[in-house]
Parts: C-alpha cells; sequence; structure tokens
C-alpha cells in the first residue's frame, strides 16, 4: 500500500526565469544610472571649488586699499587695479591658475603661463578682466568721486587646455562666471 503523496509547493521553472529577467531589467537600470551620477558628483565639486576661488578672488580685489595715482595690487594674488588716469576702451586681463583644491598654482604668477610639470598640475585657470567706468561722474556730489570698476572673473578647466596667459580661454570643458564691481574713492 503506497501512502498518497501531498504534492510539493515550488517555483516552476517558469516562474523562476521571469522572476531573473525581472531582476537582470532593474539591475540593467540601476547601473546606467551609476555613470550620470558619478558625473553630476564630479560637476558639483568643480562648481564648489570654483565658487570658492571666485570668492578668493573677489574678497582679495575688495580687501584692497583706496587706489593712489599708480593704481593698487592686491595683497593675496597680486592683482593689479589701475588708476583711473590709465582708463582704457578696451578691457584688461590678468591671469591665475589653481591647483585640484583651489589653492593657487605658481604662487605670485600673475598672467604667467600655466607651470607645466608642476605638481599638483593646475586645474583651473582664472581670468580676471577689470574696467574702469567713468559713468558714475555726473552722479557724483563730492570733489572726490568715486570710481566704479566693473570685474569679471571667468574661470575655466581644465587649464592646461589654455596655458598660454596671453590668450582668452577657447579650449575647455567647464566654466564659471561672476561679475562683481569695486568701488574706490581717489586719493
Amino acid at each position: 500500500m503506497n501512502p498518497s503523496r501531498k504534492p510539493q509547493a515550488g517555483f516552476s521553472l517558469i516562474e523562476v526565469t521571469i522572476a531573473l529577467g525581472i531582476a537582470a531589467f532593474c539591475l540593467i537600470t540601476v547601473f546606467g544610472l551609476l555613470p550620470i551620477g558619478l558625473d553630476s558628483s564630479q560637476n558639483a565639486a568643480e562648481q564648489t571649488t570654483v565658487s570658492g576661488i571666485a570668492t578668493a578672488i573677489s574678497a582679495d580685489l575688495h580687501s584692497t586699499p583706496n587706489l593712489s595715482g599708480t593704481g593698487a595690487t592686491t595683497s593675496r594674488f597680486g592683482l593689479f587695479i589701475p588708476p583711473t588716469n590709465q582708463i582704457t576702451t578696451q578691457m584688461q586681463a590678468q591671469t591665475l591658475f589653481f591647483t585640484q583644491d583651489g589653492s593657487l598654482a605658481g604662487e605670485g604668477l600673475v598672467n604667467s603661463n600655466a607651470p607645466t610639470g608642476a605638481n599638483p598640475p593646475p586645474r583651473y585657470r582664472a581670468t580676471i578682466t577689470m574696467k574702469a567706468d567713468k559713468t558714475l561722474l555726473p552722479l557724483a556730489t563730492t570733489s572726490n568721486p568715486p570710481t566704479l570698476y566693473k570685474v569679471w572673473i571667468f574661470i575655466t578647466w581644465p587649464a592646461l587646455g589654455d596655458s598660454v596667459a596671453q590668450n582668452f580661454p577657447q579650449n575647455f570643458t567647464g566654466s564659471y562666471e561672476i561679475v562683481t564691481a569695486l568701488n574706490f574713492y581717489n586719493n
């Protein structure tokens, strides 16, 4: 006498195949999103670094004392602010190079070519353009009118794409720019 066997519960081969197909589709989607997430993270890190560089340059310019008849030089980066009697119609650019962590590459090398072979190599190039603006003079009510300087800070990367400081940057993959103004009373 054979006792009757109860059927065992389990998954059929078709059910297992369908479950594996669904899991594979979900994993492929997640793995496809990984490069996009890594690129976004890298872009956010670079934007944070260049924002800090732009803030440091702007703070250096704003902390410069009043202009004299020969102009002024900033204390941290050595940027030259021309006096009002040297106002030209063309903007004059000054260039600085920065490393991956946002520190100055080649200390005190304003308008120098990017230091090649430096360790660490420069990652960012900051082009600082300033122009004195005499449009405030008609509004001035004092005998010592202020001078307004329009300042454009344009940061690009990679720095070695445009390593010649005298040329305006053209070969870059990322950029960041801000515009600020300096207000000086002439001595």
